[in-house]
């Protein structure tokens, strides 16, 4: 881009500065640009400059957007904004898949947004409304950088020049060629998924999380939820939409169709799913030293869930609870209870 006047300033090789949006809030989610951001500007070279970040999509307090425009113009004259917009339905599912990667609760963001609740939309809490509010929070960002300042695309094949976002934004800022496409964030599978969430909602350890995730079989099948859910989901924001792009006089709007989405929700563990991975969980070997009490927990409720599914694997977790947790009671009475049962 330099031969041309543009220069692309990222923070990692990825293209992506939303690094530079944090967490600021412990009761609620609230967001804040780092104060390294300045100086990142300050490395600039050209007099056109992109940054690309996701997560400043996330700041919708006016005092931080201000302080944004503020950093901004301390470099530059004029600053454009242009946001792409994602249906909210297939945006929170692409979210709760990305939640999915973690192997602790609210390691990343998607996490936080979305939690690891058994479905495939989040749950609308409070805080992700806020987040997919399209029309109130852009409607706060053209208030501090002004109207004219702002440019929506809606990021959808139909609505993009030649159906791709690297072909729609060049042509945008006027750049005389387009952007090479490249795959960086694919989804996880099905059974992937559900396991995360399953066990990360159970406070498993990261160390069991990550290596029951490596034993499953992943397959191309995605979590879905049904076409009616996914319907009721958007219908919590359609006519905030509509009232946004006819504010900015836009004459697209989103794709109305669902036919993407299965009749009925496949975010539910078979039984034979749900024995194999608890089976996954009974072969793991624990060499360590010391495990916390969370984590003897953990082990002792795993035998649990397996004692009327497969008693052996069942017990063996039960002994190795026993072996951190020698004075248990309970978890000896189910020692001797498994002992009497595989005579």
């Amino acid at each position: 881009m330099l031969d041309v006047g543009w220069e692309f300033l990222s923070l990692d090789k990825l293209g992506n500065s939303s690094s530079f949006i944090k967490i600021k809030g412990s009761e609620s989610m609230e967001y804040e640009v780092s104060s390294d951001f300045d100086g990142f500007l300050g490395k600039s070279t050209q007099d056109n400059v992109i940054i690309s970040g996701e997560h400043f999509s996330l700041l919708n307090d006016e005092e931080e957007i201000s302080k944004l425009k503020e950093t901004i113009l301390c470099y530059f004259d004029k600053v454009v904004i242009i946001v792409y917009l994602r249906r909210q339905d297939k945006l929170a599912l692409s979210f709760k898949q990305q939640a999915a990667k973690c192997s602790v609760p609210k390691l990343m963001l998607s996490s936080c947004l979305c939690g690891h609740s058994a479905s495939a939309l989040p749950e609308l809490t409070d805080d992700l409304k806020k987040y997919l509010d399209f029309e109130s929070k852009i409607k706060i960002w053209c208030n501090i950088f002004g109207k004219e300042s702002v440019s929506l695309r809606l990021f959808e094949k139909n609505n993009l020049i030649d159906g791709d976002i690297c072909s729609d934004f060049p042509r945008i800022i006027n750049l005389p060629y387009s952007l090479e496409s490249i795959r960086v964030n694919e989804g996880v599978s099905r059974l992937y998924s559900l396991c995360s969430h399953l066990l990360i909602n159970l406070d498993y350890p990261s160390v069991i999380v990550d290596k029951v995730r490596s034993k499953i079989n992943r397959d191309s099948c995605k979590v879905m939820p049904s076409k009616k859910e996914a319907q009721e989901f958007y219908s919590v924001f359609e006519n905030k939409n509509h009232t946004l792009f006819d504010w900015f006089g836009l004459e697209q709007s989103f794709d109305g169709s669902f036919e993407d989405y299965p009749d009925e929700s496949n975010y539910k563990f078979t039984e034979e799913e749900f024995n194999s991975i608890l089976g996954i969980i009974s072969t793991l070997s624990y060499k360590a030293d010391y495990l916390t009490e969370k984590e003897i927990d953990i082990v002792r409720d795993s035998a649990l869930l397996l004692e009327k599914v497969d008693l052996k694997k069942a017990n063996s977790l039960m002994l190795i609870a026993n072996r951190f947790r020698p004075h248990g009671g309970f978890i000896r009475e189910k020692i001797e209870y498994y002992k009497s049962l595989l005579k």
